[in-house]
């Protein structure tokens, strides 16, 4: 459980979060790298807001390339990492992870 009354989740895609305070909405945050084949750059970020209510887990899709297809810059290697956000603030970013779909 995080702070201020949410929970959140995510892999690839679908991006998950579930509302446990009727007063707000929760929200992730999350952020897709490519390898570009010497580092790992910054592809798309974005946000997916849950206004559902309490009690219901609202869902975002979005686009990231998998970690085994040629991505755009030509080489091979996607990787994501997601944050639970609530009223008092946002938890800790997660460790990154390979998207492999």
């Amino acid at each position: 459980m995080g702070k201020g009354g949410y929970k959140g989740c995510g892999r690839a895609t679908p991006w998950w979060v579930y509302d446990t305070s009727a007063r707000y909405a929760a929200i992730v945050n999350w952020e897709n790298e490519l390898w570009d084949g010497s580092s790992w750059e910054v592809y798309r970020t974005g946000q997916c807001e849950n206004t559902l209510g309490e009690g219901r887990w609202g869902c975002a899709t979005r686009t990231t390339w998998e970690d085994s297809s040629t991505n755009e810059f030509g080489s091979k290697g996607s990787w994501l990492r997601w944050q639970a956000c609530g009223v008092f603030g946002c938890g800790e970013w997660s460790a990154w992870a390979r998207n492999n779909g």
